[in-house]
């Protein structure tokens, strides 16, 4: 069994899941849970870039697919684009202190420096690539 095998083996066997009564065939997990079962069966021989490129619609579509993705020309070590769809934040003072503040999905990018930035945003020039190319996670 291949790897994309396994994972979608792992995801079948969630405890706790029903399909829908009107698809008896769908999977039901969250995308964390299909991250993870992707994530723990990716082979480690795989190389960081998958030379397939893309363009930017494809790229955003494998961001929402739950991928990472960046331009062939990025220089930075590690720079990559990912989806964040379940960012929460506990507020730490002010009228709303203490409070867990649940946040829209947005595009964050690796920076070079190695820190995560939020609401990453396309240039021109980003939009009109056919440069873009899936980044696998590091092993």
């Amino acid at each position: 069994m291949d790897w994309i095998g396994k994972a979608i083996r792992d995801l079948c066997e969630l405890p706790d899941r029903s399909s829908p009564d009107d698809d008896p065939e769908a999977i039901v997990a969250t995308l964390s849970e299909i991250r993870a079962a992707i994530e723990a069966n990716l082979p480690h021989q795989l190389p960081k870039r998958l030379e397939h490129k893309m363009n930017f619609g494809q790229a955003i579509e494998t961001l929402k697919a739950g991928g990472l993705v960046q331009r062939a020309g990025w220089n930075g070590k590690g720079m990559h684009l990912y989806l964040e769809d379940m960012l929460t934040h506990k507020v730490r003072g002010g009228v709303f202190k203490g409070e867990t503040r649940k946040y829209e999905p947005c595009i964050c990018m690796w920076t070079a420096q190695q820190t995560h930035q939020p609401g990453w945003l396309a240039s021109q020039a980003d939009m009109l690539a056919d440069d873009w190319q899936v980044v696998t996670p590091n092993a």
